[in-house]
Parts: C-alpha cells; sequence; structure tokens
C-alpha cells in the first residue's frame, strides 16, 4: 500500500472573498481513497483605536501601532465625536496595509487590491475606532476535475464558524485531480490543511 501526505498553511482574509484559495492534493489517479483534514484558527482582528492626531491629510495614512490588519480586511470606523472627513459611520471599508503600524482605507475590496485610499481632507476629533466585520461566508468543500481547469464539486460544503477541524474523504475517486477549496467573504481564517492519500491504483 503506497501512502501520500500533502500538508500546507494557508491564511485568508476577505481579500480572498472572490479568488478561493486552493490546491491541488493529487495529480495522478491513484488513490484508492483519500481524506483532508483542515484544522481552522478563525483569527480577525481586534478592533482597535486611533486618534484624530494619527490621521495624516496629506497621505491619506492612519497610524496604528501594530495593527495586525490584513489588506482587504473589512470593518467600520465609529467615533463618538467627529469622523476625519471622508470616511462616514456605519459604512464598510476596507484595510490597505502601509507597513506593521499604518494603514489606509478604501471604498471597496477592488480599491484596495488596488491601494486606491479614501481622500481624507480632515483630522477630526477624538478618538476613533476601527472594528473589523466578523467572520462569515467562510467553508470549505472538496472539488474535482480531469484536466486541473474546469471543477466540479465533490461533496457538499462544510461551514467554518468558529475553531476547530473539519473532516472531508473520498473513495475510490474519478478525477485526475482533486483540491480543497476553501473560501470566505468576510473577517480572517487560517488553516492548515493536511492530506493523506493511499491505494496501489496504477495510472
Amino acid at each position: 500500500m503506497k501512502y501520500q501526505v500533502i500538508e500546507k498553511t494557508v491564511s485568508l482574509s476577505t481579500a480572498y472573498s472572490d479568488a478561493t484559495e486552493s490546491f491541488n492534493i493529487t495529480g495522478q489517479q491513484s488513490c484508492d481513497s483519500f481524506a483532508v483534514m483542515c484544522i481552522n484558527d478563525v483569527d480577525t482582528p481586534s478592533a482597535k483605536t486611533f486618534t484624530a492626531a494619527s490621521v495624516d491629510t496629506v497621505t491619506d495614512q492612519i497610524t496604528i501601532t501594530a495593527h495586525t490588519f490584513s489588506t482587504g480586511l473589512k470593518g467600520q470606523v465609529s467615533n463618538p465625536g467627529a469622523l476625519p472627513t471622508g470616511l462616514s459611520a456605519s459604512t464598510d471599508y476596507f484595510v490597505i496595509v502601509i507597513d506593521a503600524d499604518t494603514i489606509q482605507l478604501a471604498t471597496s475590496l477592488v480599491n484596495a487590491l488596488a491601494a486606491t485610499a479614501i481622500n481624507i481632507t480632515a483630522q477630526g476629533s477624538g478618538t476613533n475606532t476601527f472594528t473589523p466585520t466578523a467572520i462569515a461566508g467562510a467553508s470549505i468543500k472538496l472539488q474535482q476535475s480531469m484536466d486541473n481547469l474546469n471543477w466540479a464539486d465533490l461533496g457538499s460544503a462544510t461551514n467554518i464558524t468558529a475553531d476547530g477541524n473539519v473532516y472531508l474523504s473520498a473513495v475510490d475517486p474519478t478525477s485526475k485531480y482533486i483540491r480543497a477549496y476553501l473560501t470566505i467573504t468576510a473577517g480572517h481564517i487560517t488553516s492548515s490543511l493536511q492530506f493523506l492519500g493511499k491505494g496501489d491504483r496504477d495510472v
């Protein structure tokens, strides 16, 4: 009996809501059965505060020391006083990471990925809070393909809402390629994907 083991750790955030992370777990019909364990860590960052003085109206950059955000992370800005001019309450914004202590905000995911920031024309007043959107739309499923281009679902997707493990398996696969397909629409998740295939099937 032959065994094949593959392990990969992926980190998904809102930036990948339309371009799902995936990987091939077998490139040939040599497995009689296979299993995938997805170990999930839901690690959406906590809310962070920044003062009006931390807003640079020349560069549109906001200083938040050790923010831990990723580009594409969705969230909202609140302030009991006056928000920086250009930002509105109860409105979704998307993070553009400049460095570990500095961000900009965009009006859409597309703009965030293109580094097109909102024009902030005044600092406002008081203390602002950026609150990332909680995890939503996270799931994993298996897919199969004969050409590594066109994919069809192999079973139903399993939703991911909290830390934990998801186990997926199949017996006697009939396609040349199999992949684990992870997706998320909001929040942030880190997943370790562990694959085990076994069999003596000739190609």
